[in-house]
């Protein structure tokens, strides 16, 4: 078998004489520890990869020389997708029997549920597709749905608009497929401004609203003294990173039970910030100062 556009990169790897031809034109590039992490991968995405290659004519070179030469692993065998029963259900079920339940206080930019009652039996993870199809105002949108557990199959769809939604489910299971309903939808709670967006160079919800994400970490912080973790865990009760902190902290003291109290990790001491008088190094809101 002959090497061709879908080769994997271990099949690359293994076989010497396409790895010299990848090496003459990408000297050290299958060297590249996350390219290893990646063997199961095709060859075609690091070739297409933005800015390795510059000239279209050497891609296929590449690929003229590799399919001139003999794979040297066995035959890739991939995994066949699974698919659904056909059979899942007898004819003599009806069409559209699954009984449904629709919210009844839907609001925009809030996650909604629509749950079907309906089969359990078999593998309901695999043995079924199920889709349905929202439609809110001129939006069109389709969401995979999934099993629940106990026979409950349920979507969820986050209404972007205000108005009547309707939906129409589809599925490979008679009972649930056909299913149709409808809902009403709010205006958005007080405080919610929708889905986060690219806005120019910067972050935006849907209504505008400017949106700058904060990140940090607490590695050093579940090192340093209870009294300086309780006096970070005093932060304001509205600011998003105290359930965070909260976590944190519970991991850390099921790590002190566990490794004995006062531990540290290795090579690791009380940080600068353990270090601070308390009441110190609590975050500090600052102004916005606008785009720039």
């Amino acid at each position: 078998m002959k090497f061709d556009r879908s080769a994997r990169i271990h099949e690359v790897l293994e076989t010497p004489q396409a790895r010299a031809v990848v090496d003459r034109y990408l000297p050290r590039v299958l060297d590249q520890p996350q390219i290893l992490e990646q063997r199961s991968g095709q060859l075609r995405f690091i070739l297409d990869y933005p800015g390795l290659i510059d000239d279209p004519q050497v891609k296929e070179r590449i690929w003229d020389d590799l399919t001139q030469i003999d794979i040297a692993v066995p035959e890739r065998d991939d995994e066949p997708r699974v698919q659904p029963r056909a059979d899942y259900e007898s004819e003599g079920t009806a069409q559209g029997s699954a009984s449904v339940t629709v919210p009844t206080s839907a609001r925009r930019w809030a996650m909604t549920e629509v749950v079907l009652e309906g089969p359990s039996h078999g593998n309901p993870f695999v043995d079924v597709e199920l889709t349905a199809t929202f439609t809110l105002g001129e939006t069109e949108s389709t969401v995979g749905g999934f099993y629940d557990g106990d026979g409950r199959w349920v979507f969820r769809y986050l209404p972007d608009a205000t108005g009547t939604c309707r939906f129409t489910t589809s599925s490979t299971a008679r009972s649930l497929n056909g299913v149709s309903g409808e809902f009403p939808v709010a205006e958005a709670a007080d405080g919610a401004h929708g889905p986060v967006r690219v806005d120019d160079f910067h972050f935006a919800h849907a209504d505008g609203t400017c949106h700058t994400p904060l990140g940090t970490t607490a590695y050093a912080w579940l090192h340093q003294p209870e009294d300086v973790r309780e006096a970070t865990l005093t932060l304001d009760s509205d600011t998003s990173i105290r359930p965070s902190l909260r976590l944190a902290d519970r991991a850390g003291r099921a790590a002190d039970c566990a490794l004995g109290e006062g531990h540290h990790a290795a090579g690791s001491g009380p940080s600068e910030l353990g270090q601070r008088r308390e009441g110190q190094h609590r975050f500090r809101r600052t102004p916005r100062q606008g785009r720039s």
